[in-house]
């Protein structure tokens, strides 16, 4: 099952996804998602993972998430995994339990700074009991792989914004989660965001009539 990108609406598993969010706002609106976007998304996806356990049974994915904290191994030491480790921390369902990266350098300074294990080793992560969701965050282009072989291991996948570089690599990280039974979530925080869910609930209410265009100006500024 996939909650996945709106670039890719007419994919299988998208509608489903899209139901499974709503119903998730509703039935957990006392938790009062956190002010930090990230921390809503993520909390969204920490309920949704867990619910129920991992889904298929006969490919040997039994063990249940129900009832625990899940855990999250990040995929990639850059910036944004600082902040996907600012929101975890913040989030009672989810504990970060390892983070990964080719360079030694980077992988130790997150690891520290969280104080959990750390690794440039991808097959330690997929093989280490405690990973229940790998959050991918490597550059645009560089998840495919990654993905592929942590559904294989039987795990959830998160991959930060774009899912993919290409439809068909997308394609392949959804088949890859269908097929092991996993689930699949991409980060989109902007959409916790107030003004972005005022400016729903008013298009929702026909406050303002039909709409034929919408332009949207989002100034940001990131130093790397």
């Amino acid at each position: 099952m996939t909650l996945c990108n709106p670039h890719y609406q007419h994919r299988r598993g998208y509608a489903e996804g899209q139901a499974k969010a709503v119903v998730f706002r509703h039935q957990y609106g006392a938790l009062r998602f956190l002010p930090i976007a990230n921390n809503a998304c993520y909390t969204l996806y920490t309920l949704w993972m867990s619910r129920g356990g991992r889904e298929n049974e006969s490919r040997g994915v039994s063990e249940t998430t129900a009832g625990r904290r899940l855990g999250y191994a990040l995929i990639g030491a850059g910036a944004i995994a600082g902040v996907q480790a600012e929101a975890l921390s913040q989030i009672p369902q989810a504990r970060l339990v390892a983070v990964y990266n080719h360079a030694a350098t980077k992988a130790r300074a997150l690891g520290e700074r969280w104080a959990v294990p750390w690794t440039t080793g991808y097959n330690a992560v997929l093989a280490n009991r405690e990973v229940d969701v790998v959050s991918i965050c490597t550059p645009s282009g560089a998840r495919v792989e990654l993905a592929e072989a942590a559904a294989r291991a039987g795990k959830h996948v998160v991959c930060e914004k774009p899912l993919e570089v290409t439809l068909a690599r997308a394609d392949r990280i959804i088949r890859a989660c269908d097929e092991a039974g996993v689930r699949l979530g991409v980060i989109f925080p902007s959409r916790f965001h107030p003004a972005t869910q005022a400016a729903q609930e008013a298009i929702g209410a026909g406050r303002l009539g039909r709409l034929t265009l919408a332009s949207a100006h989002v100034p940001w500024h990131r130093t790397d």
